[in-house]
């Protein structure tokens, strides 16, 4: 079945329309779509146009379509998010190329996916929440980055519970000065009567209603009227997440999750998360958590009943909140709240385009407006359960009737099963370009993310014949449907521990994009080109240990430094833009972790093998982790590249005394235990 064609005038016959329109009550009526408008809404009786094609929607409730303003853009989700009647989304935190990308009108035309409000990268300070954050540590960094996303004409600003206050401060400046809106939790530096009266638009979760220095466990209900009334009185709005919280009371192993239609990274990180809570979860757990859902149902009441503007969002693909299904999930423990269906109705969708901005071209259904209807079997303002599994849903003027909905989702089923098995063969990686001089160590690591490998990288190191020692690598990046292959290239050239030189070429099949770097003069003079072209030049006068550019090469080197001090990198942003940062190394005093390298990003803690070769590192961002892997290390008959005999005793000293350290707690509490602990029961 083909998709309506655009300029195709289309008359929905004989169902109940619920326009959303304030004071109108639902009746019968035809819904006449030209292209992707409303063209009219007819009384029975008015004449339909004889080139209209009609569609029978009898016996079936037509509602705008549902608005989700919370949540994670992928664009393997769009059919999911349509399959479900949604057809707008807001992105609040994804990889912000590919959402800034799939935002434009060809992309959201090829399912056709829903409408989508991006704030391209979110917001933050260090460490932040994600890899994709943008950093700011002050005003200065805000007026210099900012622009960037202003450049892309984002839908809003997303920012991130660890920026700081005067960089926050300075962002709302901007976002006013712009017209923009500013989302996000509330941050960890400011009340929430400091967030409003600074601008800040809408809030992500209940977690700012708290009383200060209480938590759920503890909290009552009461004691979030003050910031219910603050809100409403502010006219801000409110993500609640309300199916969130319930998760922890809810076992998903017992439950038919549609992993057949999700990528299969989303199933390793869910059930990963899983088994993490299933640790956790005892008894007292399951009573706690219970009882925080029931408080968090009874203040959101509240704040129904105090006219505080909600906004229904499903924080989906986040662990078991489903992309599409979520948002009806959330909107099912608003119902069990006590706010009655026919408001919650309002608030998914005339209600959210107010809320969003968007209000003169979505969210209800009258001449003019986009073309987004859904039908569904039942009333929703009786029950809204009733809007899950619609029947047809119209994007954009675009008419899904529910067997091509089905096809649709039989066909991302396909494509699922298609990448489980690429992801499942290795990735082949050639060997790097090294310079004159001895190879004496070499390998290949692999790097997971939610237990596939998405890149893989062979390097060598090679002790020059003036005595430098230089760190090369090529990375072949997992291809991804649609986009063409990538590689990188980084070559780190050393002397005594200190970085002299360094060139990172970043590839694929159309474009390539270098920056290359030389200490001289004392000064490192950096240049960047993209397909040889100079796009610009920049001088670093300070004297830099490694470069940072998501490579092993930087490990392999900073293992071989033999004072734990803090030190310089300069690292390098997706386009390859320098920045110079200050980095902290620690010894470790485990067997499984020597090095721990503090970074502007988060934790990278990681062990060499006695070649030197790293055998395992874990870069830890937020609350993600990935995960690198030695496959294979080659030695060519020597020794390798062994740690410096200093760090050596350094770590023989921290695995002593953390060995101490735990012989003496032990002896503690065996000698504080009460008589007869530990016999019997």
């Amino acid at each position: 079945m083909l998709l309506t064609t655009v300029l195709e005038l289309v008359a929905l016959t004989g169902g109940t329309v619920h326009t959303m329109t304030p004071d109108e009550a639902p009746r019968a009526a035809t819904v006449l779509i030209e292209g992707d408008r409303i063209q009219a809404i007819l009384a029975p009786g008015e004449e339909i146009p004889a080139t209209a094609r009609r569609i029978d929607v009898t016996g079936l409730h037509l509602v705008p379509g549902l608005i989700d303003g919370m949540s994670y853009f992928d664009p393997d989700h769009d059919t999911l998010h349509v399959a479900q009647g949604i057809t707008t989304i807001r992105d609040v935190g994804s990889d912000p190329v590919i959402a800034l990308l799939h935002r434009m009108p060809e992309y959201r035309d090829r399912v056709p996916g829903p409408a989508l409000l991006t704030g391209g990268a979110v917001i933050d300070g260090r460490p932040p929440s994600s890899v994709e954050a943008m950093i700011l540590d002050n005003p200065a960094m805000a007026d210099e980055l900012l622009p960037i996303l202003l450049n892309e004409d984002v839908d809003f600003l997303s920012i991130q519970l660890g920026l700081g206050r005067e960089a926050y401060g300075r962002v709302l400046e901007i976002a006013k000065e712009n017209e923009l809106d500013v989302w996000g939790p509330l941050p960890r530096a400011l009340s929430l009567a400091e967030a409003l009266a600074a601008g800040q638009a809408g809030v992500l979760f209940l977690d700012g209603l708290l009383p200060d220095g209480v938590g759920w466990p503890l909290v009552q209900p009461p004691a979030c009227k003050p910031a219910i009334e603050r809100l409403a009185a502010n006219g801000a709005g409110i993500v609640p997440l309300l199916h969130a919280t319930s998760l922890r009371t809810v076992d998903q192993a017992a439950e038919d999750f549609p992993f057949a239609l999700l990528d299969p990274l989303y199933e390793y990180q869910w059930n990963g998360e899983l088994a993490y809570r299933n640790n956790l979860r005892d008894d007292q757990y399951q009573r706690v958590g219970e009882r925080i859902a029931k408080k968090q149902r009874v203040i959101l009441k509240d704040m129904h009943a105090a006219g505080v503007k909600l906004l229904p969002g499903s924080a989906a693909p986040h662990p078991w909140l489903v992309p599409g299904r979520g948002l009806h999930d959330e909107l099912a423990h608003w119902e069990s709240a006590g706010i009655p269906p026919a408001d919650i109705l309002r608030y998914a969708t005339l209600g959210a385009a107010e809320l969003l901005g968007i209000a003169d071209e979505r969210g209800s259904l009258a001449p003019g407006k986009v073309a987004d209807v859904v039908c569904v079997k039942d009333d929703p303002s009786a029950g809204i359960g009733a809007l899950r599994d619609p029947e047809t849903v119209v994007v954009r003027g675009h008419v899904l009737e529910r067997e091509q909905i089905d096809d649709m989702l039989t066909a991302l089923a396909n494509r699922i099963t298609a990448t489980r098995e690429r992801l499942a063969k290795p990735i082949e990686v050639a060997e790097p370009e090294v310079p004159a001089g001895e190879v004496v160590l070499a390998g290949i690591a692999d790097v997971w993310s939610f237990g596939w490998v998405i890149r893989a990288e062979r390097y060598a190191v090679v002790r020059e014949p003036d005595g430098a020692l230089t760190y090369c690598s090529r990375t072949q990046y997992r291809e991804i449907e649609g986009q063409e292959p990538m590689e990188m290239e980084v070559l780190q050239r050393t002397r005594e521990g200190k970085l002299d030189e360094y060139r990172v070429v970043l590839k694929t099949k159309s474009d390539a994009i270098s920056s290359q770097g030389l200490w001289t003069a004392q000064q490192f003079r950096i240049e960047r080109r993209m397909n040889g072209k100079l796009v610009d030049t920049k001088r670093v006068r300070n004297r830099v240990t490694c470069l940072d550019a998501s490579s092993v090469t930087s490990l392999l080197l900073l293992a071989q430094v033999d004072r734990p001090e803090p030190f310089q990198v300069i690292s390098l942003h997706e386009t390859l833009e320098p920045e110079l940062l200050q980095w902290a190394m620690r010894v470790g005093g485990t067997e499984t972790v020597e090095h721990q390298i503090l970074t502007h990003k988060g934790l990278i803690p990681f062990r060499n093998t006695d070649a030197g070769s790293v055998e395992l590192a874990r870069y830890v961002v937020g609350g993600g982790i990935i995960e690198l892997t030695l496959r294979e290390e080659e030695t060519f008959g020597g020794p390798g590249l062994p740690l410096p005999e200093r760090k050596l005793e350094l770590m023989r000293q921290a695995r002593e005394a953390a060995a101490a350290a735990e012989a003496a707690a032990a002896k503690e509490a065996e000698e504080g235990a009460p008589a007869g602990a530990g016999e019997g029961g």
